[in-house]
């Protein structure tokens, strides 16, 4: 696989593990369940340890696609700075999580603070991610682009070819 494609693979993982990750936090504290938070901040660590393959192949990636004609160089560089503000919130997210699971059984006043400082920078992060992968969508799909105006479609002669 060369990097354009592990880059593909791997940046799907941070983001929407984040986003189950985060939901997850959201019940354990609506159930005040230790075990759904737990789960919750293991399933945020792991989705953020996605991050550091993500942005390792990132440069890879943008060589390969540079070299196709019809690629913008600026759309390709808005994905590039999302992806590196979304890279870094999710190391903050990991060392959140690490040190919450960490100090869980012998440091309750701590580790509720930890809670809550995941669940609230979870959210921020989980909306970066989403603009991340956004960008990095509008790279190779035109259709989600904000400026992109859908072809006319000529229903008639699509019957006529039947």
């Amino acid at each position: 696989m060369n990097p354009a494609q592990l880059h593909l693979l791997f940046n799907h993982f941070p983001i929407v593990g984040l986003i189950i990750g985060v939901l997850v936090l959201a019940v354990g504290f609506f159930m005040k369940g230790e075990i759904v938070i737990k789960t919750a901040l293991c399933i945020i660590l792991g989705a953020s340890l996605f991050a550091i393959p993500a942005f390792a192949t990132g440069e890879g990636a943008e060589e390969i696609v540079e070299a196709i004609s019809d690629v913008s160089h600026d759309i390709i560089h808005h994905h590039e700075e999302e992806g590196e503000q979304f890279f870094y919130l999710t190391i903050v997210m990991a060392l959140l999580s690490l040190s919450a699971l960490l100090v869980s059984n012998f440091r309750p006043k701590l580790y509720r603070g930890l809670k809550i400082a995941v669940l609230a920078v979870g959210i921020f992060t989980a909306l970066m991610g989403m603009r991340a992968g956004h960008s990095g969508g509008e790279i190779r799909h035109p259709e989600v682009r904000s400026d992109f105006v859908a072809p006319e479609h000529d229903h008639h002669d699509e019957h006529e070819a039947h």
